[in-house]
C-alpha cells in the first residue's frame, strides 16, 4: 500500500505505485497487510483462489444500466466517522443494505452472521471454511460467494466473503478495493473510488 498527503491535506492510498504522483513517491509510505495491525485476515482456500483468478474488471461493466462508473471515473461515497472508523452502507446481492467498515488492510469482505441470515445463507456440512484470524484469538468462518457488491456507483460481482459470528458490522476489504485506486478526503468525509 502507497499512501501520501496532496497539497489540500487529502490523504491517498493506491496499491500500485504507478498511481502516486512522480514528485510524491519518494514521500509516499509503502505497508504490506501483513504489518497492518488491528484488522482481520484469514488463509486462502484452493477453492477461493480458483474463484478469485476468474474475477476481472469486466464484472465492473456487467452491472445495472446507470449503476457503475466506467475505469477511471471518480465515485464519491460519504462516510460516517466512528473514532478512526469509517463506516459506509453497501448494498449485497442487489436486496441488502448493510453498514460496513472500510477495511482496506483486510483481504476480503467478513459479513455479521446477521446480514448472512438477512441473504438467506447458512452454513452446512458442505461450506468451504476459512481460518481468521482476530484480535480475540483464530476463528473457523465459513466461505460464501456474494453475486454483487455495491457502494454507490462502484459495483463488483462475484466476491467472496466469510461471515464471522463475533461481528456485529462488516468488513470490506482488498478483494472489492483491489478494483479500484482509492483516496480519502477526511476534511469533507468522503471516499473516493476510480475504477482501475
Amino acid at each position: 500500500m502507497y499512501r501520501w498527503t496532496d497539497a489540500s491535506g487529502t490523504l491517498h492510498i493506491t496499491e500500485n505505485l504507478a498511481n502516486v504522483p512522480t514528485q510524491q513517491r519518494t514521500a509516499a509510505s509503502s505497508r504490506k497487510p501483513s504489518e497492518a495491525r488491528g484488522v482481520q485476515y484469514f488463509a486462502s482456500l484452493k477453492t477461493r483462489r480458483s474463484h478469485v483468478a476468474a474475477l476481472s474488471i469486466s464484472s465492473l461493466r456487467r452491472s445495472s444500466p446507470g449503476q457503475t462508473a466506467s475505469v477511471g471515473q471518480e465515485i464519491r461515497i460519504p462516510f460516517e466517522r466512528e473514532g478512526n472508523l469509517m463506516k459506509i452502507k453497501v448494498r449485497l446481492n442487489d436486496h441488502v443494505v448493510a453498514p460496513f467498515y472500510v477495511d482496506t488492510g483486510a483481504s476480503d469482505i467478513s459479513l455479521p452472521r446477521s446480514v448472512g441470515t438477512q441473504l438467506g445463507v447458512s452454513a452446512g456440512s458442505e461450506t468451504d471454511m476459512a481460518t481468521e484470524v482476530t484480535a480475540s484469538g483464530t476463528i473457523q468462518v465459513p466461505v460464501i460467494m456474494l453475486d454483487s457488491v455495491q457502494v454507490g456507483g462502484a459495483r463488483i460481482e462475484n466476491l467472496l466473503a466469510t461471515i464471522n459470528p463475533m461481528l456485529e458490522v462488516g468488513l470490506l476489504g482488498g478483494s472489492f478495493f483491489n478494483h479500484f485506486s482509492y483516496s480519502i478526503n477526511t476534511v469533507e468525509g468522503i471516499l473516493i473510488l476510480r475504477p482501475n
